[in-house]
């Protein structure tokens, strides 16, 4: 087992059920995952280009107060001088620092977890630096996907959601087929209709046993207070939503997210019973500007991942 934290990430395409799995994971006996920290999204990037590591004294504990002041943070309780000093006043490499981030939020635990959804676009980039480091994916049909992402955050190009979604199950796929045994995929359908197989298969991969009874009563909170749309993570594991999205989405919303992301719901077992549809031209351009955006991002992270205290 590593001795830095974390020893696993739990990811996947927003709106997948990412949240419920987080909290399954921390019914195991000894397992803390603290709310995301998006380290990897929103800061390693501009921590590269601004310092070089390794960060000491009170450059450590500015960048760690930096941190502590993400829009995406407000409401965790970090100490960045606290955090600092746990590190022992010194951070050698990004790895080390988002290690002690997640060990500062997550508490006092055997083995630790983190949870941001994207992440997944750093498999490559992380399991190269940690080779012990474990990934838990969760999976869901686009369709509901797309469905869940508007009733959490209103009006989206649904086109560009259908894209992120394929984008990331073929990054999925890679990633089970580099790591083997390290990746576990949870599809949400399967772990909404039998929550104790999945227990199981997460004490299995994860090497924790199963506490005595279901129900996680860990100090840290899965999800800050004004993620309000994570309430129902903490209420009973039911099957109602795995098909909520036949009365929301119009038909030709639902045709157009299996065109485009058809290949990639087989892959992963979603049947595809709708018949191919025309795209209109602007979706066709958004879903461009989207692949390239996503292309962008790629050589920046592989570059990032190749400067000197990365790992």
């Amino acid at each position: 087992m590593p001795s830095c934290p974390p020893q696993f990430l739990i990811v996947g395409t927003p709106r997948s059920g990412t949240t419920l799995i987080q909290r399954l994971a921390t019914e195991l006996d000894g397992v803390s995952v603290p709310p995301e920290t998006h380290f990897f999204r929103l800061f390693a990037p501009d921590l590269l280009g601004r310092q070089e590591l390794p960060l000491t004294g009170s450059a450590l504990t500015e960048e760690l107060r930096r941190f502590s002041e993400l829009d995406d943070l407000q409401g965790a309780e970090l100490d960045p001088e606290l955090t600092a000093a746990r590190l022992g006043g010194t951070a050698n490499t990004v790895m080390g620092l988002f290690g002690g981030i997640v060990r500062a939020l997550a508490g006092d635990a055997e083995l630790y977890g983190e949870k941001t959804p994207s992440h997944l676009r750093w498999w490559r980039e992380l399991s190269a630096a940690n080779p012990e480091l474990k990934l838990v994916a969760v999976v869901r049909d686009p369709r509901a996907v797309v469905a869940s992402y508007l009733e959490a955050w209103g009006e989206r190009p649904h086109s560009v959601i259908a894209e992120r979604w394929a984008i990331d199950h073929r990054s999925l796929q890679a990633a089970r087929a580099a790591l083997g045994a390290r990746c576990l995929v949870l599809r949400y359908e399967d772990v909404v209709s039998e929550p104790g197989l999945a227990r199981t298969a997460l004490s299995r991969f994860l090497g924790r046993p199963q506490g005595a009874a279901p129900a996680s009563d860990s100090e840290t909170p899965l999800h800050l207070p004004w993620e309000t749309w994570k309430a129902r993570s903490s209420g009973p594991v039911i099957t109602a939503r795995i098909d909520g999205w036949r009365d929301t989405l119009p038909q030709k919303v639902v045709r157009e997210i299996s065109t485009i992301a058809a290949d990639e719901m087989r892959a992963f077992g979603y049947p595809v019973d709708e018949p191919a549809i025309q795209l209109s031209a602007n979706d066709q351009l958004l879903r461009y500007r989207y692949r390239l955006a996503r292309r962008v991002e790629q050589v920046r992270r592989r570059r990032l991942a190749q400067r000197p205290g990365f790992a």
